[in-house]
């Protein structure tokens, strides 16, 4: 519970909030930006885009005027001179007030002069500046056409944040949980997904490593037209040598070629049966397509590509055609789609499969299924296919303190190690945001807008200003995209089928007490100097998660 919004507060109020011990003293409370004896407050530094009133003259962080700045002494203040924004010259930070480049302090400050498309930092721990808990004004912030009544004073104050009481600063904050600790892995590209699903026209097939196979299935109807006095078939797969590179995290694909199975007894293992006018049901094409080298038996092509390393058994029940491929090459392989040339006819998301059947249409010409119009010989198709490194998203909007305005402030799609453990995809989430969510004048990426915590099954985040921060988590497909460009997003959450990845639970949260800067602890000085009580009110020791 937050201290109340009026009336009186007494010094054990305060201790019950932020606690402490007796005897109690007014002092022990003040704010900081940062408090290094917590993880529940800002970094230590304070980030501000840096504009000039027109009107009056006066100097801005992030669109409000100010007279003066408190630096604790644990913490920088970091000015940035946005084009756009920046509209005055040069930034200057000086021992005088008067305006223009003179008198600039060499100590505490990087990029003193700074002009637009630049960052100014001072850095309040520099031993060359003096402090107390009173403040000390060390300089001036100026530009080239401040005055000396518009100069803004630079206050250094003893920091505060090596107490366990002091008040942090709070900002906008929202978590993302995995439901167990310890529990989630990510998806793997050596990790068989077992249930069965379409390919998508985004996908290229499947990615099997070596030794390992996949079950897939197809569901026949009888072929559209027949040579009268009979046919042989050939059941052709189109097969691609995959490369996977375990730092971009990316398939590439070479050396395509084709194989294939026939009954034609002209050929080594052909049963001699074949599809003919009498025969043709979708039960007769698919037992006589399962038979074309032995029935239900691993076999090697006996057509094409007879030298390749891989088997595929096949069995039917009924019209539908099951099938084991397995994959001794020696390496990944990419078994590659068909699509069919019109897929007017087929379920929902179905018309791409791995096989197509060639056989003699009425008119003794030899057709490929996956040309024929309509459903052709092929009705529903499935697969089994192997994981991918878990992709999950998280999309990130802030409110304002004061707005009520709900903005999107950006998303990043966080790629773990294939079969990364818990920890390092929570470490990554971390490492990823803060190394992203920067001002594109902080070259050095030492000042991130979006920093993070690592708890045992979470990462809190934290925005640099006061505000409601709302996050939005979503596992994505990352699938296989031939010529190897990397993932395709597929803007469904996926299931842990597609994925690969295993207690993939998470829950997501945020707090949306920030609505004004009192909730933030924004009223409560940095100065132990004429402290009152009354600005307490709302204070508290932490801000409350609840549902994202």
């Amino acid at each position: 519970m937050a201290l109340p919004s009026s009336g009186q507060i007494s010094f054990a109020d305060l201790q019950a909030e932020f606690g402490g011990s007796n005897p109690i003293s007014l002092s022990e409370f003040r704010a900081s930006n940062h408090n290094s004896a917590k993880t529940s407050g800002g970094p230590n530094y304070r980030i501000a885009d840096v504009s000039k009133n027109t009107v009056n003259n006066k100097l801005q962080l992030n669109g409000n005027d100010v007279d003066f700045i408190n630096i604790n002494t644990d913490s920088k203040l970091v000015l940035i001179l946005e084009s756009g924004v920046w509209n005055d010259g040069n930034l200057y930070f000086s021992t005088t007030n008067t305006p223009g480049n003179n008198n600039l302090l060499n100590t505490g400050v990087t990029n003193n002069g700074a002009g637009v498309g630049s960052i100014m930092v001072i850095d309040g721990a520099d031993a060359g500046f003096t402090s107390s808990t009173y403040g000390v004004v060390n300089g001036y912030l100026k530009s080239d056409t401040t005055t000396a009544s518009t100069a803004v004073e630079i206050q250094i104050v003893t920091d505060p944040g090596n107490t366990t009481t002091a008040v942090d600063y709070l900002y906008g904050k929202a978590r993302f949980s995995f439901s167990d600790a310890g529990s989630f892995v990510g998806g793997s590209v050596n990790t068989k997904i077992t249930t069965q699903s379409n390919i998508l026209d985004t996908d290229n097939g499947v990615i099997i490593p070596n030794g390992q196979s996949v079950d897939f299935s197809h569901v026949m109807t009888a072929l559209p037209t027949i040579f009268s006095g009979g046919t042989w078939h050939y059941y052709y797969l189109q097969l691609y040598d995959a490369a996977w590179n375990a730092s971009t995290k990316v398939f590439t694909f070479d050396n395509f070629r084709q194989c294939a199975w026939t009954n034609n007894t002209g050929y080594t293992n052909g049963s001699g049966t074949f599809l003919n006018g009498s025969n043709n049901n979708a039960t007769n094409v698919a037992n006589y397509i399962a038979s074309s080298a032995g029935y239900n038996v691993a076999r090697a092509p006996n057509y094409a590509g007879t030298g390749e390393n891989v088997t595929l058994q096949m069995s039917n029940s009924g019209a539908t055609l099951n099938h084991t491929f397995t994959n001794n090459t020696g390496g990944y392989l990419l078994l590659y789609k068909y699509t069919m040339s019109n897929s007017t006819g087929f379920p929902a998301g179905s018309n791409n499969r791995l096989g197509s059947l060639l056989w003699a249409d009425s008119g003794g010409s030899f057709t490929n299924a996956h040309t024929v119009n309509g459903t052709g010989c092929w009705n529903a198709f499935t697969r089994q296919n192997f994981g991918f490194p878990t992709w999950l998203r998280i999309t990130f909007y802030f409110t304002p303190v004061g707005s009520g305005t709900e903005t999107q402030v950006g998303f990043y799609n966080y790629i773990f190690d294939d079969g990364s453990s818990q920890t390092d995809a929570l470490n990554k989430i971390k490492t990823d945001t803060e190394a992203y969510f920067h001002d594109p004048l902080d070259t050095g990426e030492d000042y991130p807008y979006m920093y993070c915590d690592v708890n045992a099954d979470s990462v809190d985040f934290r925005y640099y200003l006061p505000g409601v921060l709302r996050i939005v988590p979503e596992y994505y497909r990352y699938g296989y995209n031939q010529g190897g460009a990397g993932g395709v997003a597929h803007t469904s959450t996926a299931a842990s089928a597609i994925q690969g990845h295993s207690n993939y639970n998470f829950a997501n949260f945020k707090s949306d007490e920030l609505s004004t800067g009192a909730n933030g602890n924004q009223n409560i000085k940095r100065q132990t100097n004429n402290m009152s009580l009354s600005q307490y009110y709302n204070a508290r020791g932490e801000l409350t998660l609840g549902s994202g």
